[in-house]
């Protein structure tokens, strides 16, 4: 929960200090008009509409949370929180992999424990993912929060 409050902060800095690139100015201008009413908007900043380039239909549906606090750290705060849900699949993954080995029984019994642990630090202390929620937005990180964590 940290790691969220970190990043939300850091995006309200970004976004109140005008330093996000062009394209997450393009995905801006996209849901802003969609939330509008125009579900085919023009893209001012790439000279086309939005759906031949970037033609992801995330956008619509996001579309209600940004109506609901119309800002451009709106965006980047969603992005935020599908990054916490994907680091929570990830260490999901992480502890299905501990469990598996302790089930085999092995004599490092500390062995899963370790690994869940050391897998979480690598998670919530990693520098790249701060940086790739900085200055963009991308639709990636919305696929990895979609992904399971059992497959049954």
């Amino acid at each position: 929960m940290a790691q969220f409050v970190a990043l939300c902060v850091w995006s309200a800095i970004q976004s109140s200090r005008g330093g996000l690139t062009s394209d997450f100015a393009l995905f801006q201008q996209a849901i802003t008009l969609i939330t509008r009413g125009d579900l085919y908007p023009w893209s001012t900043v790439a000279g086309y509409h939005f759906f031949q380039d970037h033609g992801f239909a995330l956008l619509w549906l996001l579309a209600p949370l940004e109506a609901l606090w119309p800002h451009p750290v709106t965006l980047l705060w969603i992005q935020n929180a599908a990054l916490l849900a994907g680091e929570l699949v990830a260490f999901c993954w992480i502890c299905d992999i501990a469990a598996g080995v302790a089930s085999e029984r092995r004599p490092q019994a500390n062995w899963p424990a370790a690994l869940a642990l050391l897998g979480a630090l690598l998670l919530v202390a990693n520098p790249w993912l701060v940086w790739a929620q900085a200055f963009d937005f991308h639709v990636e990180v919305f696929a990895m929060a979609a992904a399971s964590s059992n497959p049954d």
